[in-house]
Formats: structure tokens, sequence, C-alpha cells
């Protein structure tokens, strides 16, 4: 009588076990954090948007290379500006600025940007140049090309010469090669969102 006993609340008590609701556990993954702490998070998780100025610095003023070898300053006419595929970290950032004169759109830069723009590109633009463009807070703003002082060709858009003398860390964005008369159009340099960013930033000259 007693073995039967126990049997039955044995029995019992399984069965009232399986009647419970397991609470379901989420599917855990192993997650590197932004400070480099591995914890463990649901599989399902926010996506982390990096500002720009977390993945690369302050690139609030820049001026980016063209991602595509194929395409040279020559060819800057027959791309839309959308269209162009830059490369994913700037040449230039506000960062590299020191101060920038609006009148004159010349800017110095820091010693040791301007180390890395000759290493860069110094001494390979060809004569069909190297194009560029000219970003301010996202959003791009007007096209450009480096171009070689021994160029034989002419060029109808802003430019900058090909970064040389190290003692000399000023940038000039000119219109146009050899001179201005070879630039036809509206003057792109003065457009105020590149204005607004450079005295936000204190970069004004």
């Amino acid at each position: 009588m007693y073995l039967r006993w126990i049997f039955v609340m044995m029995f019992s008590a399984a069965l009232f076990s399986g009647c419970q609701e397991v609470p379901e556990t989420p599917n855990l993954v192993s997650t590197t954090t932004l400070t480099g702490i591995e914890t463990l998070e649901p599989a399902i998780n926010p996506k982390i948007t990096l500002t720009p100025e977390q993945q690369q610095g302050d690139v609030s003023f820049a001026i980016t290379l063209v991602d595509d070898p194929k395409i040279t300053g020559s060819d800057l006419g027959n791309w839309t500006l959308s269209a162009l595929p830059l490369a994913e970290d700037p040449l230039i950032s506000t960062e590299d600025v020191l101060v920038y004169d609006w009148e004159t759109h010349t800017f110095d830069m820091t010693e040791q940007s301007y180390e890395y723009l000759i290493a860069a590109i110094g001494g390979k633009v060809s004569i069909n140049g190297i194009p560029f463009v000219v970003i301010a807070n996202g959003e791009r703003i007007y096209a450009g090309a480096f171009l070689s002082l021994a160029s034989s060709l002419s060029f109808d858009g802003v430019v900058i010469e090909e970064p040389v003398f190290e003692d000399d860390t000023t940038i000039k964005l000119v219109l146009g090669y050899p001179t201005e008369a070879f630039f036809t159009g509206e003057d792109p340099r003065g457009d105020p969102r590149i204005r607004e960013v450079l005295k936000a930033k204190g970069l004004l000259h």
C-alpha cells in the first residue's frame, strides 16, 4: 500500500511538470561591442550605424577620389555627380584643414596631412587627371580633377594642381586648365553648403 502511494505521487508530479509552459530561451550569439568587449545578445539585434565621425574622423568637409582607375578627369563630362563611384575614405577631410580662404578658395593643410597627400598622388597624376568630388555634410557638391602641370590637355572644371613641393602645404582650387579661360559654366566652389560647414568648424578666413 505504501509503495502504491509513492508511485501515485511520483506519477502526479511528472504529469504536472509536463503541463507547465517552459519559457522560450532566445537564440543567443556572441557579439563584440564597439569597445571590444564580447557579450551574448539575442540573434536579432538592431543594426548599429556609425556616423562618419566614428568611422573615419570628421568628414564634414571632404575631398574624395573616384574609386575607379579607369575614370579620369577627362571623363567627368560623361558622368553625373551622383553616379561616380567614390573611395570609402576621403583623401582630404576636415581634420586635415587648418584654414580655408573663401575669397580665393585656397586652404592650408597640416604638414602630416600634406605629406600623406603627396605620398598618395604625388607623381601619379596622368595627363588626363585624377578625378575627385568635394563633399559637405555627406552631400556631393561638385567634381574636379587633380592635374599635372606637365599635362598638355585643357580642362573645363575645378582643378587642383598635383602636389609636388613639400614645403608648400597650400591647396588651391582653381577654375580651368591651363588657365581660367578654359572654364565655362557657373563656379561651384562658392556653394553655401560648403561655406556653412567650414564656418561651423571655425575654418573660414
